[in-house]
């Protein structure tokens, strides 16, 4: 089972692998003529995700995690390739269709993937440090490719970076031939709507485990769709090729604050992590755009190293409110909240920047990420008055 997890390292390595990640947005906007049509690719893509993020759960509940992890890299192959050959948005918009279906995939399968395997061989309680090191192969993954595409652009267009970027997904689908089923895991002989509302009931009558899908749905919502546009604010500072540097230096921070996040959770909890992640990454956002010089990318490219912690702290967090028979279920439907955060998200940040400012819609994302501050807040006072009743 230990096998498993590292097998699925090195997909997560493959599927982010993707040398037009940094300029991504810059693409779409050239292809579709706007900013806000460059984002509405983005909400297309996790609307699709949304629609999708339930049923892809209950059918990883039902036919096992392998299957579930080949279907999504497969869609991922089609996404790719249709934003290769597009020439106008609605190209674009049938890729993100194709990649909305693969990421629904993914979301809730691939952690009860971790989760099952680890409990099979016994080290459940490991989790978090299995989670943090397969995460940081996303991003090395991202770190390599985008050092890699900004130096590529020198020699090729953007287009080009999109067309061999194919290439590691179909590494991904070979990659998830080789995983084995857990054993833990039993596809269920229940009706598919009975188990969705065993599982809303469970998500209904759990507190905690609701504060914690608003908050990391809201953090996720702005803090992706903020990603994926501050390369058009980078733009109007820095040359494109060194964008891609940048990012790859952001990656790198983000891969070892994934590959340290346990040993950083052992050691300050899980909510502490989350509480200064979300106040520095405000401060170092707002003070970025104040300042709009060639020091504002990197400062910003700072928050990278919190990012892996914090999401790690996030997911475990999640993963142990969750029951058994519906994991992948629970963790789609919180996928679900994030989407609908995400589209929501990604066209506001669209609409400001072409009406006013890319510099007001970063801020804007920032004043949105922070507003979850006060739920991580009563989550750790609600841990000490039970650690006190104990």
């Amino acid at each position: 089972m230990h096998r498993n997890i590292r097998l699925l390292a090195w997909h997560n390595f493959f599927t982010d692998f993707r040398l037009y990640g940094p300029f991504i947005v810059i693409y779409f906007a050239d292809v579709s003529g706007s900013y806000t049509l460059a984002m509405a690719v983005f909400s297309v893509q996790m609307v699709t995700a949304v629609l999708l993020e339930i049923p892809t759960g209950i059918l990883s509940d039902r036919i096992g995690r392998k299957n579930t992890l080949l279907a999504g890299s497969v869609f991922s192959v089609l996404a790719i390739t249709a934003y290769a050959s597009a020439p106008s948005f609605w190209f674009l918009a049938l890729g993100a269709v194709l990649e909305g279906v693969s990421r629904s995939l993914f979301t809730g399968n691939n952690n009860a993937l971790i989760f099952d395997s680890a409990r099979e061989a016994g080290t459940e309680d490991q989790y978090h440090h299995f989670l943090g090191r397969t995460s940081s192969l996303f991003q090395l993954a991202l770190g390599i490719s985008a050092g890699l595409g900004g130096v590529l652009l020198l020699v090729t267009s953007l287009k080009g970076l999109v067309i061999l970027s194919i290439a590691p997904q179909l590494l991904a689908v070979i990659t998830s031939l080789l995983v084995r089923e857990p054993k833990v895991h039993k596809a269920i002989a229940d009706n598919a709507l009975d188990h969705l509302k065993e599982a809303w009931q469970h998500f209904r009558h759990q507190r905690k485990l609701r504060l914690l899908a608003i908050a990391q749905s809201v953090a996720f919502g702005f803090g992706e769709a903020s990603y994926q546009f501050v390369a058009a604010y980078y733009r109007t500072l820095w040359p494109l090729w060194a964008i891609g540097l940048l990012r790859s230096a952001g990656h790198g921070l983000a891969t070892a604050s994934f590959w340290l996040s346990g040993s950083l959770i052992d050691r300050f909890g899980h909510y502490a992590i989350m509480i200064f992640s979300r106040i520095y990454s405000f401060v170092t956002n707002a003070v970025a755009v104040a300042l709009n010089s060639l020091m504002s990318p990197i400062l910003m490219t700072s928050n990278s190293m919190l990012f892996g912690a914090n999401t790690v702290a996030s997911d475990h967090l999640l993963q142990q409110t969750f029951s058994d028979d519906h994991r992948a279920t629970l963790g789609s439907l919180a996928s679900f909240m994030g989407g609908l955060a995400y589209a929501t998200a990604a066209l506001i940040i669209g609409l400001i920047a072409d009406m006013f400012d890319p510099r007001l819609a970063i801020l804007a994302a920032a004043v949105g990420s922070l507003a979850i501050l006060p739920i991580y807040i009563q989550l750790l006072r609600d841990k000490i008055r039970q650690s006190d009743r104990n």
